[in-house]
């Protein structure tokens, strides 16, 4: 790796998806990350902010959407994950093969998501 300092900037776009659709231009990357292990912490911290439960329910809705991603999301190649976040990178820079390999399971869905053609980052 070289000197490129540049921060990779991620977008975590859950609250967007499927309601509104980018320029195939905007994210150069679209990322499809399993939280199977990580769904229950993640549900715990909403619930522990009453406002979220009680006005919103929006532990249920995170729950779901995060179902639905996997179902939306999947490819060929990968059907097994229950729940997944879709991440969109609109940089690829050096950093970000550093951000790809600290992830526990991820897929690129670039193509599903906007036609693109796109390759296995992590097999």
């Amino acid at each position: 790796m070289g000197n490129d300092r540049t921060p990779l900037e991620v977008h975590y776009v859950v609250w967007l998806f499927p309601f509104r659709s980018y320029e195939p231009g905007t994210f150069e990357r679209i990322l499809k990350v399993n939280i199977d292990n990580q769904i229950g912490r993640k549900l715990e911290g909403i619930r522990k902010h009453r406002s979220q439960v009680e006005w919103g329910r929006y532990d249920e809705i995170a729950e779901h959407l995060n179902r639905v991603f996997s179902l939306l999301y999947s490819t060929y190649r990968s059907r097994k994950n229950k729940y997944s976040e879709i991440i969109g990178i609109p940089r690829v820079n050096e950093n970000y093969h550093l951000f790809v390999n600290s992830l526990e399971s991820v897929e690129d869905v670039t193509e599903i998501f906007h036609g693109r053609k796109s390759a296995n980052i992590k097999g």
